[in-house]
C-alpha cells in the first residue's frame, strides 16, 4: 500500500498518533487459527461497519458460529442486536466507554433499554413503549 494511494485515509490510533492508509479486518477462529473473513477498508472506516459483513461471510463457511469475540470498537449495542438478531451470533466484547457528560445532559448511557420489549426507561424512571 503506497501512503500516497488516493483512496487512502488519514485516522487515528490515539491522540497523538495518526496514519494515513488502510486498515486489515480480520475474522478467525481462536483455537484452530483458521481465517474466516478478511476485509480492508479506507482508515477511516469505523470497525464496527464491517463487522456484519465479516461474520455474515464466515457464518457461509460454517454455520455453527455461536460467538464471535470483538474488542470495544465492535462494542456498541445496535451492532451486537443486528448480528444476534440478523445471523444469530452474539457478539463479546468490551462495551463501548461511556461519553462525557456535558452541561448536565444525559447520555445514552443514562437511559435503561429493553430490546426484547422494545422499552426505553429515562433516569427519572418514565418508560416508553413503541
Amino acid at each position: 500500500m503506497s501512503r500516497t494511494d488516493p483512496e487512502a485515509r488519514p485516522a487515528r490510533k490515539s491522540r497523538k498518533k495518526t496514519f494515513n492508509g488502510f486498515k486489515l479486518h480480520v475474522l478467525g477462529d481462536a483455537v484452530s487459527g483458521l481465517i474466516a473473513s478478511v476485509c480492508v477498508t479506507p482508515a477511516n472506516i469505523h470497525d464496527g461497519a464491517v463487522a456484519h459483513r465479516l461474520m455474515s461471510r464466515a457464518k457461509a463457511l460454517c454455520d455453527d458460529i455461536e460467538q464471535v469475540l470483538g474488542d470495544t470498537h465492535y462494542g456498541s449495542v445496535r451492532l451486537r442486536k443486528v448480528v444476534r438478531d440478523t445471523l444469530g451470533v452474539d457478539l463479546i466484547g468490551k462495551p463501548q466507554a461511556a461519553a462525557r457528560r456535558k452541561n448536565d445532559r444525559f447520555r445514552k448511557e443514562d437511559f435503561s433499554i429493553d430490546f426484547d420489549q422494545m422499552v426505553a426507561t429515562c433516569p427519572s424512571g418514565a418508560s416508553t413503549k413503541e
